[in-house]
């Protein structure tokens, strides 16, 4: 998986979402570990700091990723969770 469908997916799936609540996501890193694709995110505007950002946000996104890439071995994290 390359860096530009992660984008792409961000761009035209997920942040339209996060727009809702005045706020947009960022990818700052994807890498393979323990066979999962992990994608680590940094939210910004409304989206920082909110605790849905590290819970069920997380979560949606997650499923999100998985749909649109078809893959199932994916895991997303909030960057202050790192």
């Amino acid at each position: 998986m390359n860096r530009e469908s992660l984008e792409v997916v961000l761009k035209n799936k997920i942040n339209p979402i996060l727009r809702v609540h005045d706020g947009f996501a960022i990818i700052v890193g994807d890498e393979w570990v323990n066979n999962k694709l992990l994608i680590v995110l940094e939210f910004h505007g409304g989206c920082f700091g909110c605790p849905l950002s590290f819970s069920g946000t997380l979560r949606m996104i997650e499923d999100i990723f998985k749909k649109e890439l078809e893959m199932e071995n994916i895991e997303v994290a909030n960057i202050e969770m790192l």
